[in-house]
């Protein structure tokens, strides 16, 4: 059954604090194309529907920081595997970085790509140093009005862990 582009971006959720608001919103989800299975070749179309559903279903802001845990999996692939792009801290290939595809298509400004690269390890727990990091640089762009996105190969496990880390609690969109 072919996967329907309005299914992007799989698992939407809004993360709420458990304590004082922040003037930002934060969210998390799965991966682009995350829709059509665990390890599947995701084609341009289906990542810009994933992008154009996210526009859709956030708040109206002028940048949207997408936070990319997507490293590598187990067996030693890596997640940016999937696409056209690799991200950010993978080894050059030739392939554009996800910030340059972005810039290419929505213009410089629009998305800031923030690489985290994490291990897709099923339960297992991000290293500490890694969370500290995440979540000191996430409250920050939140305490400056900043809409941000998390984003892992599931959409549950890694996202999960900083949303809590963090201090939130996940609802669905």
């Amino acid at each position: 059954m072919p996967v329907q582009k309005n299914m992007e971006p799989d698992k939407l959720k809004r993360c709420l604090p458990y304590v004082a608001p922040l003037p930002g919103f934060l969210f998390t989800c799965a991966r682009p194309g995350r829709s059509l299975g665990p390890s599947a070749f995701v084609p341009d179309e289906i990542v810009e529907s994933w992008v154009d559903n996210l526009i859709d279903r956030l708040p109206s802001v002028d940048t949207v920081h997408l936070v990319s845990l997507l490293g590598r999996k187990t067996d030693g692939r890596w997640e940016y595997d999937f696409y056209n792009f690799r991200g950010g801290l993978d080894p050059v290939d030739g392939r554009p970085t996800f910030q340059e595809w972005l810039d290419d298509r929505y213009g410089g400004g629009r998305f800031v790509v923030h690489d985290y690269p994490t291990e897709d390890a099923g339960n297992q727990s991000i290293p500490t140093e890694v969370i500290e990091s995440l979540t000191s640089h996430i409250l920050r762009l939140l305490g400056t009005s900043e809409t941000v996105v998390i984003f892992d190969s599931g959409g549950a496990q890694r996202t999960g862990q900083v949303c809590k880390a963090s201090g939130f609690r996940r609802l669905p969109v």
